[in-house]
């Protein structure tokens, strides 16, 4: 019994370790983002879709959000030059882009 009351503790202070750093990567990217002045707004909207999708085309985003391809890929653009996410196909079209940090945050109870 004392082996599953460990265990529990332990995941328990995993998940509460990862929501942290979850919670503290958003905050520091939606600074980030702010400091886009007028172009904050949309590109906080590409920003959330990120956070429940972390891997995504502009298509499945653009769907999502009700937004234009154009103004979602300008918004991909944006969060590639802050750092945020990445292109990850190395194409021109049908690319994937990916919100690495928050994945790699996931991953780290896995290893």
């Amino acid at each position: 019994m004392a082996f599953f009351a460990d265990a529990i503790t332990k995941t328990s202070l995993q998940d509460v370790q990862t929501a942290e750093k979850l919670s503290a990567l958003t905050k520091k990217n939606r600074l980030l983002i702010h400091g886009l002045g007028a172009r904050s707004g949309s590109t906080l909207e590409v920003h959330e879709c990120m956070l429940r999708k972390p891997i995504a085309n502009e298509k499945t985003i653009s769907a999502a959000l009700h937004m234009s391809p154009t103004t979602v890929n300008s918004c991909l653009e944006l969060l590639q030059q802050l750092n945020i996410v990445s292109e990850i196909t190395g194409e021109k079209r049908n690319r994937l882009f990916a919100y690495e940090q928050y994945i790699d945050i996931m991953n780290e109870e896995i290893e």
